[in-house]
């Protein structure tokens, strides 16, 4: 009996998958939410984050002006501000929409997971930001 509920759970949990994975597989913005808020953290490293959402996208210097704006406009949901050695990645997840990342000194900065939360706040165009 015990090893046929060892037997089930082995072929229940080889179907799951997590949110970073789904998100890799699908580029949807869900598993991407829910990643955000799930399974990546302040202060992780370029590769923690790139091991659970893939390399993304890096962002050049010469297109910082809306993340500067943004900067700017919303102070307190960047406390660290925003450094000319500042790295930023992009994860994208429609045509028109991605999320990025600041990594300052290879650590995870300006990222509050609780942002994530609620999904109709989440989902914003990258021309509204």
């Amino acid at each position: 009996m015990r090893i046929l509920l060892l037997f089930m759970l082995l072929i229940l949990c080889t179907g799951c998958a997590t949110h970073s994975e789904n998100y890799r597989r699908t580029g949807s913005p869900e598993p991407l939410r829910l990643a955000m808020l799930h399974e990546i953290e302040p202060g992780f490293s370029i590769e923690q984050v790139q091991s659970r959402l893939g390399l993304g996208e890096a962002v050049g210097k010469q297109q910082r002006g809306p993340l500067n704006r943004m900067v700017q406009k919303y102070p307190d949901d960047f406390p660290d501000g925003i450094e000319v050695d500042d790295l930023f990645f992009a994860y994208s997840y429609s045509e028109n929409c991605s999320d990025v990342l600041q990594f300052r000194n290879n650590r995870l900065i300006n990222f509050d997971p609780s942002f994530y939360e609620n999904p109709d706040v989440y989902m914003i165009p990258n021309s509204l930001r």
